[in-house]
């Protein structure tokens, strides 16, 4: 065992610096804060999506759930090669920069965040709609009936769906 930690390409691999612990670390970094910031907007965005729509908690008005569900599907659908190529420019504005590993995180939010949003609007949607109305029907508060209702723990289904978006975070991270 010596002998293979005193080859010279084992112990480049190993270097602190630049070698391949260094980039399962950077690959594990940006896949927990992307991740992490896609939930802090895909949550709420998908909320959002299921109260707003009509017969929902909190109607909004039609052109606005036509534009996010026209943003939330074209982002969808972009793949994430092409769309990181696009928002260099958010990169460069935000980070200051458009290469490395920080940089690399803008376009995983970007990617990941409507994928999560639609998750969140496709578990909230039709089975668990009896929970929304249950909860208003006894006053509830809004805050609390989307808590209570909205949580993607609640169930079984929303705990593959997060699955699901963290594996996709990883995924398009390793690209």
């Amino acid at each position: 065992m010596h002998e293979l930690l005193n080859i010279p390409e084992v112990q480049r691999l190993l270097a602190p610096a630049t070698g391949l612990l260094f980039a399962v670390w950077e690959t594990m970094y940006m896949t927990v804060v992307s991740t992490l910031f896609a939930y802090v907007i895909g949550l709420p965005l998908g909320v959002l999506m299921v109260a707003g729509e009509e017969g929902g908690v909190m109607p909004l008005p039609r052109p606005v759930m036509t534009v996010l569900n026209f943003i939330i599907n074209i982002l969808r659908s972009v793949p994430f090669l092409i769309l990181m190529v696009l928002v260099i420019p958010l990169s460069r504005l935000i980070i200051g920069t458009s290469i490395g590993t920080v940089a690399t995180i803008i376009p995983l939010i970007v990617a990941a965040f409507p994928f999560v949003a639609r998750l969140v609007r496709d578990i909230r949607r039709s089975p668990w709609l009896w929970r929304w109305q249950a909860s208003r029907a006894f006053s509830s508060r809004l805050p609390r009936t989307v808590h209570h209702s909205t949580s993607p723990s609640r169930t079984p289904a929303g705990m593959v769906r997060a699955r699901s978006a963290r594996i996709s975070c990883r995924w398009a991270a390793t690209l």
